[in-house]
C-alpha cells in the first residue's frame, strides 16, 4: 500500500507545480499589460510634447515676423 499513497501524493504535488506555474504566467500576464501600456502612454505623451514644442516654435517665428514688421511702421 505504500506506493499508492506515495503516488497520491506526487500526484497532488505535480498539481500543486502546475498550479503556481499557472498563477506566475498569469502575474507576468498582467506584469507585461501594466508595461505596454506605460511605454504607450509615454509614448502618446513625447508626441505631444514634440508638437506643442513645434506650435511654440511656429508662434514664436510668427511673433519675431508681426513684430519686425511692426517696427518697419
Amino acid at each position: 500500500m505504500q506506493p499508492i499513497v506515495q503516488s497520491a501524493s506526487a500526484g497532488r504535488g505535480l498539481r500543486f507545480v502546475v498550479a503556481v506555474l499557472a498563477m506566475l504566467a498569469a502575474c507576468e500576464v498582467v506584469i507585461l499589460q501594466l508595461y505596454v501600456g506605460a511605454i504607450a502612454r509615454i509614448t502618446t505623451l513625447s508626441v505631444d510634447l514634440e508638437y506643442v514644442r513645434g506650435s511654440a516654435l511656429v508662434a514664436s517665428a510668427q511673433a519675431q515676423r508681426c513684430g519686425s514688421v511692426a517696427e518697419q511702421k
